[in-house]
């Protein structure tokens, strides 16, 4: 056996052994990640963001669970980026893995839409500041 016709068994192993790979990834994604994402449906989520102003972290990312595509999540969402920007997010993919780390505290409804409101309070308030009289 030549060293040609070595490399070209190798090859042919290691694309069966990939065959098999993805097919064990899918059925473990099928019993444990797919049903951890659903599980997390309906559920509020808040942690601090990851912007740094003036070495202060300022601001809360807040979001909502509304489904899912097999095992990743679909989130809604609302954040402050310091004192100036705000940003909102809908049906955006996220990991189940996010949502297991420490600074992702899970939150109530109400706790969500109230800040939620307080946002969109001091948006129309400085709407109305900017734009009054035009």
């Amino acid at each position: 056996m030549g060293n040609e016709e070595i490399v070209d068994n190798l090859t042919k192993l290691a694309k069966e052994h990939q065959k098999h790979m993805d097919n064990i990834r899918e059925k473990v994604r099928a019993i444990v990640d797919i049903p951890k994402a659903q599980a997390l449906v309906g559920r509020y989520f808040k942690y601090p963001n990851s912007y740094v102003f003036g070495g202060m972290r300022r601001g809360i990312v807040y979001k909502h669970i509304v489904g899912t595509v097999r095992d990743s999540l679909l989130v809604d969402g609302f954040q402050t980026d310091g004192p100036n920007k705000v940003e909102f997010e809908f049906s955006r993919h996220e990991y189940t893995g996010h949502f297991t780390h420490s600074s992702v505290v899970e939150i109530s409804e109400k706790e969500y839409f109230k800040a939620f409101d307080k946002m969109i309070k001091i948006i129309a308030k400085v709407a109305k500041q900017k734009y009054k009289g035009k």
